[in-house]
């Protein structure tokens, strides 16, 4: 008996310690522990299984004292510890199960985030592009709002999706497919918006209607899918892991439970088979009990910690959690799912859907749905409706048939997650697609797919209305069947070119309509990639553009030939708007005119108006303005060039006051300034005219009364006046040519010389550079030429066949440096000169007149070998060119 006690005395002392804790402690122990993790549980089952043990055991808790002592032998504490251990593992593996359930959750969840995310930029870009396309089809600033609150929303969207993990299917191209997509996109829509707001709406519409903003909205939604699909695949194929994992758990959470219950049993045998060795220690196992209460204290404090751990790891998901029995009464549910029934736990545990649903109809198909799932014996997934206090919500539900160890299925352990938003996002896709659809349906245009090789894939409907053919007409090539003939050839060889090199076509072509008249098309046609890059499709629209081309062209005719027609008369548009000087605009033409740079704003055009004339122009502005009528006006001004210059300009217009819109003047302007300088030289040369009129008559009188003096008969009087006043009318007659401005000085040799000799060039040597004499000098000197001429003729050099004149002029600088023009007349080869003893009208003239009339110095020599005559006038009387202005 002693040898029995030391070999088996630890052992003994572990099971007589269990054999002395009070059942109703262990009862206690159990509700608690059954209550904390699962809110209720039947006291009956727990009574009955605490008896059973004891049965088996022999033990009766009245009857300890009694019981013999057992031999002193050495307890064994192995067993138990690895029991605990098995029981510890177990629930750790069913802690690692709610562990992966949570991550499959919030997976799940972190893939529809993504799904949501990228559908709501999806929605924004398109409410953006509804915002550009409303200002551009209706002028209203206030579809601007929704344009950039759309495109704020977009940006926001972009930088949240950037900065989110990457998911590990969504490719990062896709991405930045969109962002390249949405910047050419929203570069498109700002060309549009530029351009409307320029009044250039032809621009705007043409850049709406050329398919590219919706090729690159389908990009994106292709883009989009794509994602979608991705991430939904990989959730599915994620959850498919995931489950896996939790039935390998589970299985070996079993295996472990039933380890842990076998050797239990083994122990329990083996204590039966030492309880007569047991009872001789009574008195070691009493004092003993006390410690093993304690233990079994620990272990309960233990598991209670443990179930602790898993309700917090259970109640940190958003996922519902719970699990039903067989008639469908709530066995347990984690504080998420609590929330969605908006109840406490102690209102929940034990009832059914029916007691607390407020939906009877929403109870039963959840009910059924349980049903079926314990019926079936399999796992399904189901979505279910459930409406509570917050409002409908709809969940995402997978169920599974909850088994106990002998397999029979005993409830249903489930997990539910909201997809109220998901199911409102898919909802809002849908209407998107029926829209989109619809507009299809609506449009007028031709719409039509082909194949990577080009092959026509389809068309819509206005195929038939326009050709009159069914659609199987266009496919393989039988849409040049109703193409023009000529059109037929370049437009196959641009389209083989766009295929080749993967570019958008862009081109026009004609196709007889269903009566036989051909119709000008614009067509477009752009690529459609797969995730890989290639080439799945083509998608193309043509659009009937055959009355807007005739309109173009009459419209570029007419301005063809206003063009020309205002080119021609040297005329500028502008249009000015008085309350809104950054408004107004001036052509190239007005500017050119103005005399400012290209691109010089409006207020730098009013702003150069002469500042003698800025009161009279603004005056009349202010004037229409005031009126607010529609007036005409003409008004000439001067305007200050930018290099310089002043110019005069004449501009005629009309105010015109639009609907809605600010008065205005619209009308031309043009270049008068040769016209002014025409009118103030004519005016000048009539004062002039007028003036030199009575010079000449003063100058006529005089040679009248001179060549009375100097005439023996009134023969020799007629013919010395007629030739004198020919000379002075030559003179003028130069004079006349040029103007009045100034007389080539070889023209005035020519006129007063060419007369008297037959050939000049032989008898007279002229030397000298071309100047031209102001009026003032150019009579003058024409009259002593005239008179040196004539007397050369009669007395001097040239009255012999040997004699000569050399005749030379130029400018010069006098001796206190002031600039003078000097003529040289020099006679030789003639008769010898003898100094006359009278001093006649030639004389006169030459020595006199010019030398006061043009305050110079005129000297006239006699010597013996001729007639030499020098003047020296100021160079105010000479120019070098004819463009110096009038005199």
């Amino acid at each position: 008996m002693t040898a029995c006690s030391r070999k088996h005395g630890r052992r003994a002392v572990i099971y007589g310690s269990l054999s002395h804790v009070p059942i109703s402690r262990l009862k206690g122990n159990s509700r608690g522990m059954a209550e904390r993790n699962f809110g209720m549980v039947d006291q009956s089952v727990v009574d009955h299984f605490l008896a059973a043990m004891a049965s088996k055991s022999g033990i009766d808790a009245t009857a300890q004292a009694e019981m013999p002592s057992p031999p002193a032998t050495k307890p064994s504490f192995i067993a138990p510890l690895v029991a605990a251990l098995l029981l510890v593992l177990a629930a750790l593996l069913l802690a690692v199960t709610i562990f992966l359930t949570a991550a499959l959750q919030r997976s799940s969840l972190g893939a529809f985030q993504i799904q949501s995310d990228v559908q709501a930029l999806e929605t924004h870009m398109l409410d953006t592009e509804t915002g550009q396309r409303g200002f551009v089809i209706t002028n209203d600033s206030r579809f601007l709002e929704p344009y950039h609150a759309g495109r704020t929303a977009v940006m926001r969207d972009l930088a949240r999706l950037t900065a989110t993990p990457q998911n590990p299917v969504v490719a990062p191209e896709a991405l930045h497919n969109i962002e390249s997509l949405w910047a050419a996109k929203l570069a498109e829509m700002e060309s549009t918006i530029e351009a409307k707001r320029a009044g250039r709406i032809s621009d705007a519409i043409a850049i709406v209607s050329d398919g590219r903003g919706k090729a690159l909205m389908d990009g994106i939604r292709q883009n989009v899918s794509a994602i979608i699909a991705d991430t939904e695949a990989w959730r599915v194929a994620t959850m498919r892991a995931f489950r896996m994992r939790e039935y390998q758990l589970i299985g070996l959470g079993v295996l472990v439970l039933g380890l842990a219950l076998l050797v239990a049993a083994r122990e329990f045998r083996r204590a039966r088979r030492s309880s007569r060795t047991l009872a001789l220690q009574q008195n070691e196992l009493r004092s003993a009990n006390a410690g093993l209460a304690a233990l079994v204290d620990q272990g309960t404090q233990n598991i209670s910690n443990i179930t602790a751990l898993l309700d917090a790891v259970i109640n940190t998901t958003n996922a519902a959690i719970y699990a039903k029995d067989k008639v469908g009464r709530m066995v347990f549910a984690n504080d998420a799912c609590l929330r969605v029934i908006g109840r406490e736990r102690a209102e929940v545990i034990g009832l059914t859907e029916a007691d607390f649903h407020p939906d009877s109809a929403e109870a039963a198909a959840i009910r059924s749905n349980d049903r079926r799932v314990v019926a079936s014996n399999r796992s399904a997934t189901m979505e279910e409706a459930f409406t509570s206090d917050a409002g409908p919500r709809v969940f995402l539900s997978s169920k599974a048939p909850m088994r106990n160890h002998a397999g029979e299925v005993i409830g249903l352990v489930g997990v539910s997650s909201d997809i109220t938003e998901r199911k409102q996002i898919e909802a809002q896709l849908f209407i998107s697609q029926q829209r989109f659809d619809a507009a299809i349906s609506a449009f007028e245009g031709l719409v039509w797919t082909a194949s990577p090789s080009g092959g026509v894939l389809s068309v819509n409907a206005q195929w038939a209305v326009l050709t009159g053919l069914p659609a199987s007409a266009a496919m393989d090539g039988g849409w040049r069947a109703v193409q023009h003939p000529d059109d037929i050839a370049p437009t196959f060889a641009h389209w083989q070119e766009c295929l080749r090199d993967v570019r958008p076509f862009i081109g026009e072509y004609r196709l007889r309509n269903r009566d036989g008249k051909y119709q000008t098309m614009l067509v477009r046609a752009i690529p459609v990639r797969d995730p890989q890059g290639r080439v799945a499709e083509w998608v193309g629209l043509n659009i009937d553009v055959t009355e807007a081309r005739n309109v173009a062209l009459q419209h570029e005719a007419a301005l063809t030939r206003l063009s020309v027609a205002m080119e021609a008369a040297n005329t500028g548009a502008f249009e000015i708007v008085p309350d809104q000087p950054e408004a107004s605009t001036f052509d190239g033409r007005a500017v050119e005119i103005w005399g400012q740079n290209p691109g010089a704003a409006a207020a730098d055009l009013l702003n150069a108006v002469h500042p003698d004339d800025r009161a009279e122009v603004a005056g009349v502005l202010e004037g229409l303005h005031a009126r607010q009528l529609s007036e005409s006006v003409e008004i000439e001004f001067r305007i200050l060039r930018k290099d310089g210059t002043t110019r005069w300009v004449a501009l005629r217009a009309k105010t015109f006051a639009p609907a809605g819109a600010p008065l205005r003047l619209v009308g031309t302007v043009r270049d008068v300034s040769l016209r002014r300088e025409q009118q103030d030289r004519i005016q000048f040369l009539m004062r002039e005219l007028a003036h030199r009129s009575k010079n000449a008559l003063a100058v006529v009188q005089a040679i009248a009364r001179q060549t009375v003096k100097s005439s023996r008969s009134l023969e020799a009087f007629q013919a010395s006046f007629e030739a004198r006043v020919q000379g002075m009318a030559r003179s003028l007659d130069l004079l006349v040519k040029y103007d009045w401005t100034a007389v080539s000085i070889t023209e005035l040799i020519q006129s007063q010389m060419a007369h008297i000799i037959d050939n000049i060039d032989e008898k007279i040597s002229v030397h000298g550079p071309e100047i031209y004499l102001k009026p003032e000098a150019a009579q003058n000197i024409g009259l002593a030429l005239h008179e040196l001429a004539t007397n050369a003729t009669k007395y001097g050099a040239l009255a012999s066949d040997t004699g000569k004149i050399e005749l030379e002029w130029g400018l010069a600088q006098s001796k206190d440096g002031a600039d003078v023009f000097k003529m040289h007349w020099r006679e030789k080869g003639g008769p010898p000169v003898v100094p006359p003893d009278s001093h006649g009208f030639g004389h006169t003239v030459i020595h006199r007149v010019v030398q006061a009339a043009l305050a110079g110095d005129s000297v006239l020599h006699f010597h013996d070998s001729g007639v030499q005559w020098d003047l020296v006038i100021p160079a105010r009387f000479v120019s070098t060119s004819l463009v110096e202005g009038p005199p």
